[in-house]
């Protein structure tokens, strides 16, 4: 069979504007929801506000998992269950404003989700005994979940995209073993598993973009782009070669080789957090503040700031530049916030204070 050549830069025009207003399109998608009855629990803790919830699957495509259990976690008012329906919903009602955290253990089969949730009453503080304006209407927050399938747990039990259903078994095998030592922190044997299946099959992309995820670890940056490449070749839609390739780029400081990898990357998986970080450090190295600023917007509306703290600061340097202070000082101290021991804490508390004094 002819390989497919590498066509993730023809599916998507690639640059600047095409990343902005994948950005735009993301933010309408994420919002819209439409919510049908669902399992409910009304039981709640004493307030009048809802939280109500859709599971997808990692695709953004309805998938069947009634019975799921969803936990509602509260900080002193104790914890609440109900389970998903048949159209994939849950709700949540008569609840007080503060935070919450949507949790769904997964089981065997999906990732453990872990959802913070917060309720600002309508007119007044989100105190638990604040007390609502007459005649304000109750506060609705909509939440979306996104599961995604353990991959070493699919890929263990023969679960494999029916892509790779040609592929040998016994290259199948060493693919599985690989992931296996992988689990146990063993690279060496893991690579060596790796490589073995791509000497049975050369076309299994799987296993190209494991060796090269090994191989950019390593600080091997041309091996990587290489694997990477190899993988992307057979499988274009393939967010992890498509993401490390573009990490591999970055920190080659091939920025305009990096940019279209991880747009496509983000194209493909428009949830994920990682590529709209990289895309950030892209446009910085190429002075494109503007760019960059949407890039890193992005993380933390999609709660990557959590993990990824660092992103305060590189929005607050894009903010002080851009001299909006206020905006400015409020990333700056979240960065401290935290992260209050960060080495750059000093430099930072001078970047607060020298704004703050221009005011």
């Amino acid at each position: 069979m002819k390989p497919r050549s590498q066509s993730h830069n023809l599916q998507n025009p690639i640059g600047p504007l095409f990343y902005f207003l994948l950005v735009l399109f993301l933010l309408i998608f994420t919002n819209l929801s439409v919510f049908a009855q669902a399992g409910t629990n009304s039981t709640g803790n004493g307030g009048r506000h809802v939280i109500q919830g859709r599971i997808f699957g990692e695709s953004g495509r309805r998938i069947v998992v009634d019975g799921l259990k969803v936990t509602l976690q509260s900080f002193g008012l104790g914890d609440l269950t109900v389970f998903v329906d048949s159209n994939g919903a849950f709700v949540f009602r008569n609840l007080a404003p503060g935070s919450y955290v949507v949790l769904i253990d997964g089981n065997a089969t999906f990732e453990p989700i872990h959802e913070p949730v917060y309720i600002d009453a309508p007119g007044g503080s989100a105190s638990i005994s604040a007390i609502p304006r007459m005649g304000s209407a109750p506060t609705v927050v909509p939440v979306q979940i996104f599961l995604k399938p353990k991959r070493v747990e699919a890929l263990r039990n023969e679960v494999l995209n029916a892509k790779w259903s040609a592929i040998p078994r016994d290259a199948i095998q060493h693919f599985k073993r690989g992931l296996e030592f992988l689990e146990n922190g063993k690279e060496g044997e893991a690579e060596a598993e790796f490589r073995s299946a791509v000497s049975i099959a050369p076309n299994f992309a799987p296993a190209h973009t494991r060796i090269g995820n090994l191989e950019l670890k390593a600080g091997k940056l041309e091996a990587a782009v290489e694997s990477f490449k190899q993988a992307i070749r057979y499988d274009a839609s393939d967010f992890d070669a498509n993401l490390g390739l573009g990490i591999a780029y970055l920190n080659q400081k091939k920025f305009d080789d990096a940019e279209p990898p991880l747009v496509t990357a983000a194209y493909l998986d428009r949830y994920a957090v990682t590529p709209h970080y990289y895309l950030g450090l892209v446009f910085s190295a190429k002075n494109n503040p503007n760019v960059a600023q949407k890039a890193f917007e992005r993380v933390k509306e999609l709660n990557g700031a959590k993990s990824l703290p660092v992103v305060h600061k590189y929005l607050g340097r894009i903010y002080m530049h851009k001299q909006m202070n206020k905006e400015a000082v409020t990333e700056f101290e979240a960065y401290l916030s935290s992260i209050p021991n960060a080495k750059d804490a000093v430099a930072i508390r001078k970047d607060i204070a020298d704004i703050k004094s221009r005011q």
